[in-house]
C-alpha cells in the first residue's frame, strides 16, 4: 500500500468517524430535549402531589403518614426504607381523607340514633304486649271463675 492509499484510507476512516460523531450528537441533543420535557412534567407532578398530600391525610390521626409521604416525595426517604414498611398508624400507610373522617363521624351518629330508636320501639312493643297480656289474663281469670261457678250450679 502506497502512502497515497494509506492517506485515502485514513481520510475515509476520519470521515466515517465524523459522520458517526454527528449522528451521536443528534441523538444526544434529542435525548437532552426529551429529558428537559420529562423534567418539566416531573416538576408538574411533584407540585400537584405536594398540594394533594396534605389533603389526603387527616392531620390529627395520620400526621406521621403525612410527614412520611412528604419526605418520600422530597427525596429525604426511600420507599424501601424499613421504617416505611414497619410503620403502623391509624389507617395504615394509605390515606384516610378528612372527608372520610367526617363521614365516619356522621355515620356513627346516625347508627347511634337508629339504635336508640330501635330500643324505644322494642320498649314500646314490650309495654303493649305487657298491657295486652295483663288484660287478657284478667279476662281469662274472670271467665274461668264464671264458667266454674256456672258448672257447679251456682249462678
Amino acid at each position: 500500500m502506497s502512502d497515497i492509499e494509506a492517506i485515502r484510507t485514513w481520510r475515509e476512516r476520519i470521515k466515517y468517524l465524523e459522520t458517526q460523531l454527528e449522528e451521536q450528537e443528534k441523538i444526544i441533543t434529542l435525548q437532552e430535549n426529551e429529558m428537559k420535557k420529562m423534567n418539566e412534567k416531573l416538576e408538574g407532578v411533584h407540585l400537584v402531589a405536594e398540594q394533594m398530600i396534605p389533603s389526603l391525610f387527616h392531620y390529627h390521626t395520620q400526621r406521621r403518614m403525612f410527614e412520611l409521604h412528604h419526605n418520600i416525595l422530597n427525596g429525604r426517604m426511600d420507599v424501601t426504607d424499613k421504617y416505611y414498611s414497619s410503620l403502623s398508624c391509624t389507617g395504615g400507610v394509605y390515606a384516610t381523607t378528612k372527608q372520610g373522617y367526617a363521614n365516619e363521624a356522621r355515620i356513627e351518629e346516625l347508627e347511634t340514633m337508629v339504635q336508640e330508636l330501635m330500643k324505644r320501639n322494642t320498649e314500646e312493643k314490650r309495654q303493649e304486649v305487657t298491657s295486652t297480656t295483663s288484660s287478657v289474663t284478667s279476662n281469662s281469670s274472670e271467665e274461668r271463675i264464671i264458667t266454674s261457678f256456672s258448672l257447679c250450679g251456682n249462678e
